[in-house]
């Protein structure tokens, strides 16, 4: 190599030395697995540059510590028989290898590379070494090969994991908010986005489960799926230490040693006390249903530990964790997070912290390279104590740390266990009141008091799952305390959460005080912790500082747009004022007009009263009796027969009537003034608040539906609960109907329908309540008899009715309508002709002396004048009898029973009765 070109001494290509060996190219073929293996650990674990790109002058230097590394990393990693498929795609962990290279092919594989050396650099000093030859590949590196396959490295073919450490120097709390994905791969970011995925009660998705693993993955340093082996039963809780101990089990070696887990200084996302409580709280992850026998699963994680062997566990971690990473995170770099990478982060932390080295080999499990290895006692708690505090954050590692607990709070301890029985479903004795495991439970719940306004603040969720459970205990038990600023129970989880903080911090203060017997190394980190301290508040307060000016800023531009909103109301209140002067001179106007109408209606009034005729005789014989053989008022006397024609026939012509029987069959309604009109201005109550007075959540479910029955028996089966309670049928026409029926007219018409038509003992039956099924017979029996009623009227004032005609509250309305006009013409006609009879006749002999005969006439009809007059005095011919208390007569003015609205009301103008004509005295 030295006597060859310059080109070829820089660069020499590992194909061209395989031939250049001197082998056959079948033998080239079988070299090619073993020169990719090697070329992968240049590359791939030392970092160099590619085998064909190896500086042969540079790699002489070096011959003997390649050689021996590369031997040793054979020796112990698991390289895949497909090693080459395997490089080509990094298999991922849901897939590992299970088949790998034994001892002869591993001893070929080195074999071949120590060639492959030799003859790039032929003339090293190395070759002449055969005792260091034969220790890299004799029988140390055969005894090596030969080991378990469990205590031999897995990592063969993976690409370098990006760490999950605690937190990024700038990390935030809101997901993607803008910033660069690097700043939020960080465990605190997984975890929170984990924790917004969680719903209370969902034990399918497993969210809490998951970040509840990859939480003690974390603090434990250990590998992926190794959380799966954790069982109940196993957990103890040091009383002196106040941390929770866990025998951690080794998924590779099957090695257990004690694991104590310590809550966090800050940083709730990767608490461990929040985690638990996050899980038992929302997962219900204490609960278990038994199997057959009577017995529960005894693990912790339920489907975590379905999944254990075959790399499983880590996959499932592995998969929940790239779930949470920013979508702006790359594809190729999403793959480089895994549950490995926890693990990763931890080893490093420990290091960046100054943990020391045992405890950190024994809290990530490794072995001491040393014979101290088999007399190391990693079941001892202190052990592993330093790391499992400065994996929690905190910069004391000597000190002992306090959980936040509920016995700060001045709360009876029944009260406590039934908050935190009401919050947890529990199967588990040990988690039960007196169970060795219950402190540990209450610090969880007073972990999750404590951080309840972080988690709302740094999720902006205030409705997380965790808040709205607190909410639920807390007002299903009425934990309301005086303390708090208000008796509500948001003011009260408010103060729990600050007396936590405050115990919590009173009694961790993560600073060591220095005694008479400290020593200099005590002295010195007690110096350090106040330096770091002291850099910490200062930076702290240049933020501070930064952010009050940022303020002022704020504030100023605040001012402004608030001075501007001032000058602005100033003018608003100026057009109210100038508006409500406005609307007083409005109304002192309409006031004013109201009493001139008021004035101008009294002399109208006095202008129809002082005419004084008697009525046209008649002969009542030629009145026929009225039909009762109904329940329901009979037709308007106005338009019964008087020549002994059916009663359903309607009359010829109005003309073919006198002008007094007119006048006695017939009330003229009376004309209330305008203030008093039904169409005039109602009160200043709106329309809704008109209703729930009348009648109290009338149909409360179905006020607003727009779909459902329109008919007559729909009307009466939607407000049955009004009716129940002793509501007319007539005071539904104030009612806002609901949004199905959409023409208020028609609607009030059909109300105007059913009031009429109604019976007694149909208008009892309403007022009590009844089955759905009696109550719709109710309503069909007085729909049917209302369409009856309706073609009796129709056919009355001369309309045809429908022959198909259904109840349809539209169809019903407008012939109702039809039927009102109809009667106001009738009922115009009639008052003229009656006024023009009476001026005709004041003149004549017969109206200043009345005759015997018109005096019994008198006497005959004044049973329908004193009718008009509220004497309920039965006509001549019983037809008061017949009707009960209704009254006999008034045709279109008619007043229905017990003083209800009439069916002409909405339309007629009413007018005081003897208007035209008064009979008796004034």
């Amino acid at each position: 190599v030295r006597g060859a070109p310059p080109a070829v001494q820089r660069r020499s290509n590992s194909t061209a030395l395989s031939r250049d060996m001197g082998r056959a190219e079948s033998t080239i073929n079988q070299d090619a697995p073993a020169v990719k293996v090697f070329n992968y650990y240049i590359t791939g674990v030392l970092n160099m540059v590619p085998l064909d790109d190896l500086n042969a002058e540079q790699l002489d230097e070096c011959v003997h510590a390649l050689l021996s590394s590369y031997s040793d990393w054979l020796c112990n990693t698991n390289i895949p028989y497909n090693a080459a498929e395997v490089l080509a795609n990094p298999r991922s962990a849901a897939q590992p290898p299970t088949n790998f290279l034994k001892y002869t092919t591993l001893k070929e594989y080195l074999s071949k590379a120590i060639n492959l050396v030799r003859s790039i650099i032929p003339r090293s000093d190395f070759w002449n070494d055969t005792e260091t030859l034969e220790n890299i590949s004799g029988a140390k590196f055969e005894k090596a090969c030969r080991r378990r396959q469990q205590l031999k490295s897995n990592n063969f073919g993976e690409v370098s994991r990006i760490g999950l450490y605690m937190r990024t120097p700038y990390s935030t709390h809101t997901g993607d908010d803008g910033s660069h994905w690097i700043n939020q791969i960080s465990a605190e970011y997984v975890c929170q986005e984990m924790f917004k995925n969680t719903i209370n009660g969902d034990t399918y998705n497993s969210w809490a489960e998951a970040r509840l693993a990859l939480v003690k993955q974390k603090h434990a340093v250990g590998r992926g799926g190794e959380p799966s082996l954790i069982t109940v039963p196993t957990m103890s809780y040091d009383p002196y230490l106040q941390s929770l101990l866990v025998p951690w089990m080794e998924s590779k070696t099957v090695r257990s040693y004690q694991c104590p887990f310590v809550c966090n200084k800050e940083c709730w996302q990767t608490d461990i006390l929040h985690a638990f409580g996050s899980y038992v709280v929302c997962a219900k992850g204490l609960w278990r249903t038994p199997n057959n026998k009577g017995k529960i699963s005894p693990y912790l994680l339920r489907t975590l530990s379905t999944k254990q062997g075959g790399g499983k566990g880590a996959a499932w971690i592995t998969d929940y964790i790239r779930k949470c990473l920013p979508s702006s995170m790359p594809d190729e770099q999403k793959n480089r997070v895994s549950a490995t990478s926890a693990r990763v982060a931890g080893i490093t932390e420990m290091g960046i912290w100054n943990v020391g080295y045992y405890p950190s080999h024994a809290r990530s499990g490794h072995a001491v390279s040393s014979n101290q290895q088999k007399y190391l006692d990693r079941g001892h708690i202190h052990l592993t104590l330093e790391a499992a505090k400065a994996l929690a954050g905190w910069t004391n590692h000597n000190g002992v740390v306090s959980p936040p607990n509920l016995a700060c709070l001045g709360i009876s301890s029944t009260l406590m266990d039934r908050i935190v029985d009401e919050l947890v479903l529990n199967s588990f004795d040990e988690f039960k009141v007196n169970g060795r495991l219950r402190p540990f439970l209450y610090s969880s719940i007073a972990s999750l008091i404590m951080h309840n306004g972080d988690v709302q603040r740094d999720t902006g969720n205030a409705a997380n799952c965790i808040s709205l459970q607190l909410q639920r205990v807390f007002h299903k038990l009425n934990v309301i305390d005086e303390r708090a600023t208000s008796q509500t129970v948001s003011a009260t989880l408010e103060l729990f959460s600050s007396l936590i903080r405050s115990d919590f911090r009173r009694k961790n203060p993560d600073f060591e005080s220095l005694t008479s017997q400290s020593n200099s190394v005590q002295v010195a980190t007690s110096i350090n912790q106040i330096g770091s301290t002291v850099a910490t508040i200062e930076q702290g307060n240049a933020e501070g500082r930064q952010e009050i000016r940022h303020l002022r800023m704020m504030l100023e531009e605040e001012r402004k747009v608030a001075q501007a909103e001032r000058r602005e109301n100033a003018q608003l209140r100026n057009t109210v004022s100038n508006l409500n002067t406005s609307v007083n001179s409005l109304q002192r106007t309409v006031k004013d007009l109201s009493v001139y109408t008021e004035a101008i209606l009294g002399k109208l009034d006095r202008m129809g009263q002082w005419q004084h005729m008697p009525p046209t005789p008649h002969d009542p014989r030629k009145r026929r009796a009225v039909d009762t053989s109904l329940e329901s008022p009979s037709l308007p006397a106005a338009y019964e027969a008087e020549d002994g024609r059916p009663a359903d026939h309607p009359p010829d012509r109005p003309e073919d009537r006198s002008s007094a029987e007119v006048m006695q069959e017939e009330e003229v309604p009376r004309l209330d003034p305008p203030h008093r009109s039904q169409h005039s201005a109602a009160p200043s109550v709106p329309q809704r608040s008109i209703q729930e007075a009348i009648l109290p959540n009338a149909n409360a479910a179905d006020l607003d539906e727009q779909h459902g029955g329109t008919k007559l028996e729909d009307i009466i089966t939607t407000f049955s609960q009004s009716l129940a309670r002793g509501n007319e049928i007539s005071s539904l026409a104030g009612v806002q109907p609901p949004q199905r029926f959409k023409d208020g007219a028609k609607y009030r018409h059909c109300i105007d329908l059913l009031d009429v038509s109604i019976t007694d003992e149909q208008r009892a039956k309403l007022k009590t309540p009844l089955p759905a099924s009696d109550l719709q017979a109710v309503a069909d029996e007085i729909s049917k008899r209302a369409m009856l009623k309706l073609n009796e009227l129709l056919v009355v004032v001369g309309i045809s009715p429908p022959k198909r005609a259904t109840a349809e509250y539209s169809g019903v309305g407008a012939r109702v309508a039809k039927f009102k006009t109809k009667c106001n013409e009738q009922f115009q006609t009639k008052c003229l002709k009656t006024f023009l009879q009476q001026q005709s006749s004041r003149d004549s002999p017969q109206a200043r002396e009345p005759s015997v005969d018109d005096s019994s006439t008198q006497q005959a009809e004044g049973g329908e004048a004193s009718v008009a007059r509220g004497d309920n005095v039965a006509r001549g011919d019983n037809a008061s009898q017949a009707r009960g208390d209704r009254q006999a007569g008034g045709g279109n003015g008619a007043i229905l029973e017990r003083g209800q609205r009439t069916i002409f009301q909405c339309q007629v103008p009413r007018r005081p009765v003897g208007q035209f004509h008064r009979v008796g005295p004034r």
